[in-house]
């Protein structure tokens, strides 16, 4: 027998998700078609009937039309913002806001405790219970809308502050930002296209240390699929502009393995989604969850490429499987503890991000 439900929805909603439809900035780890995608009762029916739990992992660029929405004058992405907003109530679908709060703490200037109040004010957003201002506003019908004054200090800022603080030890930030420093580098550099790839992994297998999703990511940018705004690095900017480049892409390619760890470590009855307003981001994230889900990525890559350098660079990969020789990374360490901070040194004043060298390390 099939199983049959009920869900009453608001009046206005399907214009909403033709606000949002329109918009593409959703994506899922499936398969699946926008018409089903765009669906708050796909949503609910797996809820109901196989316990499925949803939760959307939020970039920043949304995360700040939402905030910004409230206290500036409307325009078309706040309005979409808030569309998203009403699908995601609509649909019972969590949003996951930490990667946006990490990501602004990286930026000069930013400190913890301000990022935790325009969290919270994210919140009282999320949690509005006057979802029909909500709904009016993002399809223009009012330029305000009412979010939840009445809600408590979030526990989710207590959890999310010490997150941070855990995850501020780490190294995964400062190694890809130092495999986006030398991905620029030979990026800018003369050499064939279809040498630099291969002058990418031998740094990586001699002086660092291997990273697939750095290895897929630079795959993609030194081929004929590059999506436009890839790269964002621009010789002739100034210092400061630089540095926030340079800042960004690492950003990319940040959200691109923290993406595939959550999928990968994820529980069989949560499913997640990831939305973003950039197209190029969105694409390299698509690239990333169909290589990594498919039981043979070599396969993919043949078929996603359809150049003979392109070929080229996906044979270059997968050799590099095969390097042999002295390693600066042996086991679970560099031989110079110091590393990692000494090559980031070097590159920054390379790239002239940085003029003298530094006693850092």
């Amino acid at each position: 027998m099939k199983k049959m439900f009920m869900m009453s929805v608001p009046e206005d909603l399907e214009e909403v998700i033709d606000i949002l439809r329109s918009k593409q900035w959703l994506l899922s780890a499936f398969d699946v078609s926008d018409d089903l995608l765009y669906n708050p009762a796909n949503f609910i029916f797996f809820r109901k009937t196989e316990g499925i739990d949803y939760r959307l992992i939020l970039d920043r660029n949304i995360f700040d039309y939402i905030v910004s929405s409230y206290r500036k004058p409307s325009e078309e992405s706040h309005r979409a913002a808030i569309a998203l907003v009403v699908f995601c109530q609509i649909s019972d679908i969590h949003i996951d806001a930490s990667m946006a709060l990490h990501e602004n703490l990286k930026i000069p200037g930013s400190s913890l405790n301000e990022s935790l109040e325009e969290l919270d004010f994210f919140y009282r957003v999320d949690d509005s219970p006057y979802i029909e201002t909500l709904i009016q506003y993002a399809i223009g019908a009012k330029s305000s809308y009412e979010i939840n004054s009445e809600m408590q200090k979030s526990k989710k800022l207590d959890e999310i502050s010490d997150w941070y603080d855990k995850y501020e030890k780490l190294k995964g930030w400062d190694s890809l930002y130092l495999i986006m420093l030398k991905i620029v580098d030979i990026y800018l550099s003369k050499h064939k296209t279809k040498v630099k790839l291969r002058l990418l992994l031998e740094w990586m297998y001699k002086e660092f240390r291997f990273s697939i999703v750095a290895s897929y990511y630079a795959l993609i940018l030194f081929s004929s699929k590059r999506p436009k705004r890839m790269m964002k690095y621009k010789e002739t900017a100034s210092l400061d502009i630089r540095k926030k480049q340079i800042s960004n892409m690492t950003w990319d390619l940040f959200v691109c393995d923290y993406y595939i760890k959550q999928l990968k470590e994820n529980q069989q009855d949560v499913e997640i989604l990831f939305a973003t307003a950039d197209k190029a981001l969105k694409e390299l994230v698509s690239f990333f969850v169909k290589s990594s889900i498919c039981e043979n990525p070599w396969n993919y890559f043949r078929e996603y490429f359809s150049t003979p350098n392109d070929f080229q660079l996906v044979e270059t990969l997968e050799k590099s499987n095969h390097f042999t020789g002295p390693r600066e990374f042996e086991g679970k360490y560099f031989k110079n503890p110091y590393q990692r901070y000494i090559l980031i040194d070097e590159l920054e004043i390379k790239l002239g991000l940085k003029r003298t060298a530094t006693n850092s390390c």
